[in-house]
């Protein structure tokens, strides 16, 4: 069972600008679906969303898993935290550039690397699930 403290107001402005970097991830993971899986699986892109909504999403990654480290770290959400976290090890480890050159990277290696960006809808739905509850005037904290 978590052990969340009692929500501040700078854990209400965590939560909603965490919650706002990270929805922006979600274009990244559409690329991923459409695009990188069905590379790697040996087929034709399904689809891939234009360059600036892609480069927007690389560029605020970073800020969002700052913002919500924090915030998991005031609000000791400690699975949260690694979750979160891992996303470091993944941007310094692979990046999707190297998962999309053909012959640079082990298969296994690229399939970890693309498993860890999807640890990130986990993110998103609790940032969401906190603000959502915020504003609705629940606890955005109550474990459930």
């Amino acid at each position: 069972m978590e052990t969340e403290s009692p929500p501040t107001s700078k854990d209400i402005w965590l939560e909603r600008l965490s919650a706002v970097l990270f929805v922006t991830q979600i274009v990244h993971l559409i690329w991923m679906t459409t695009y990188v899986i069905p590379l790697q699986l040996g087929s034709s892109p399904f689809w891939s969303p234009p360059e600036a909504p892609l480069a927007l999403a690389d560029y605020l990654e970073l800020p969002a898993i700052v913002a919500t480290s924090i915030l998991y770290v005031r609000t000791k959400n400690w699975k949260m935290l690694f979750l979160v976290n891992v996303q470091l090890f993944h941007i310094f480890w692979i990046t999707d550039e190297f998962v999309l050159k053909q012959g640079l990277l082990n298969p296994v290696a690229a399939w970890i690397a693309i498993f860890i960006d999807y640890l990130e809808l986990p993110v998103i739905f609790d940032t969401i699930r906190r603000v959502v509850r915020g504003f609705a005037g629940g606890s955005p904290r109550t474990a459930d």
